[in-house]
């Protein structure tokens, strides 16, 4: 988990937020990050201005048991959403304060935001404020991916998700060459070029059942880019409590190929 991981996810929900299309298409709602700026000026602005702040904030983790040197685990979200009514009611179409985190509740729920993990709705409270509706959206996020990037890949019901500690990509393929008058094998260039990863994985041991088979796929980044491969090799090496280890190797078909 990076230095910066609470913020980023804060960040990625935050912008998941501005895209539900009830929020977008009201535009009444403004979506603050607590831990961007002066919280309590930014409220107040967007109160007065827009309608409705909804102000997103990490409250607590919880590490993951067993997972070795990995930070994952539990992160806990709050959503603060809140209008005065005598002001933002006054708008057409405007979303009110308990409008604004239904919304939030049920678009955000068992979604991905950034891919950091699985966002989980836990409940809505209100709280009592003079003047003003405030109600607290509930949201937990199970997390996929400590230090290292993530390798994915479908179960039923969902995806799939580990952590890399090693990963090495090499090219493959056919060299293509002509013979010219001399008689001399002049090289053209390469058939059927692909990439090749190799993936020491680490993973929840929960989910060694569901494991690639060959001729299943992954995603893996390569050069910033989420790469499909079909597995090739998918072993479970070791396993320590709750951790399980994963020799995980694929290769990409022709057409599909990143730069390396």
């Amino acid at each position: 988990m990076s230095e910066f991981i609470l913020r980023d996810v804060c960040d990625a929900v935050a912008e998941a937020i501005r895209s539900l299309q009830p929020v977008s298409d009201a535009g009444n709602v403004r979506v603050i990050v607590e831990d961007r700026g002066v919280v309590d000026v930014e409220v107040a602005k967007a109160i007065a201005g827009t309608g409705v702040a909804a102000v997103v904030a990490a409250t607590a983790h919880t590490r993951r048991s067993g997972t070795g040197a990995s930070l994952t685990g539990t992160l806990a979200l709050e959503v603060r959403v809140s209008e005065k009514p005598a002001v933002n009611r006054k708008r057409p179409g405007a979303l009110t304060a308990q409008d604004a985190a239904e919304t939030i509740a049920t678009g955000l729920h068992h979604t991905r935001p950034g891919e950091y993990g699985r966002i989980v709705y836990d409940g809505l409270r209100r709280a009592d404020e003079p003047d003003e509706n405030v109600v607290f959206v509930d949201l937990h996020l199970e997390q996929s991916v400590g230090e290292g990037d993530a390798v994915a890949w479908g179960i039923d019901g969902g995806t799939a998700y580990g952590e890399i500690r090693t990963k090495r990509v090499g090219r493959g393929g056919s060299p293509v060459f002509e013979t010219n008058s001399r008689g001399e094998d002049v090289w053209l260039g390469v058939r059927n070029r692909h990439t090749t990863v190799d993936l020491t994985v680490v993973m929840p041991a929960s989910l060694t059942d569901d494991i690639p088979e060959l001729g299943d796929t992954f995603t893996c980044p390569v050069k910033g880019t989420d790469t499909t491969f079909y597995c090739t090799l998918a072993e479970v090496v070791a396993q320590i409590e709750d951790e399980a280890t994963l020799h995980l190797a694929g290769r990409t078909m022709p057409g599909s190929t990143p730069q390396t």
